[in-house]
């Protein structure tokens, strides 16, 4: 369904207020890995729809690489993996992972490159 849907990612509620961004981040990039034919398109309208006119959109899943590609200051992803990687082939980057219970890691094990937050609004806040 979500593939062939026209306005599946149209109709998702924000995770918090998006124009926020307009304020505190000066080049954005949304990077997603959301399948569907109209991905792009879906979510390029969304942002709009939700007030952020001046974001790059990019629908991959080599979100750290990109890091790298756009020197990027912060990344902020839900996935622990993409922030392990993100950590590794972006080292300049920091990266912060939204908590979630299902992306819970031992620093320890991993290093303490990854900064977690619980809200989006503390990672803004942070960089």
């Amino acid at each position: 369904y979500i593939k062939e849907s026209p306005t599946f990612w149209l109709d998702l509620e924000p995770l918090f207020d998006l124009t926020l961004l307009n304020r505190v981040i000066r080049d954005t990039y949304f990077v997603t890995s959301r399948p569907g034919r109209t991905a792009l398109m879906q979510t390029c309208h969304w942002l709009n729809k939700h007030g952020v006119f001046r974001a790059h959109v990019i629908v991959s899943s080599a979100k750290g690489d990109i890091a790298r590609a756009v020197n990027a200051h912060a990344l902020l992803d839900d996935k622990a993996g993409n922030c392990l990687y993100a950590a590794y082939a972006s080292p300049k980057t920091e990266v912060y992972v939204l908590d979630r219970p299902y992306n819970r890691f031992d620093a320890a094990i991993v290093g303490r490159r990854i900064n977690r937050v619980a809200t989006v609004e503390d990672f803004l806040a942070a960089i």
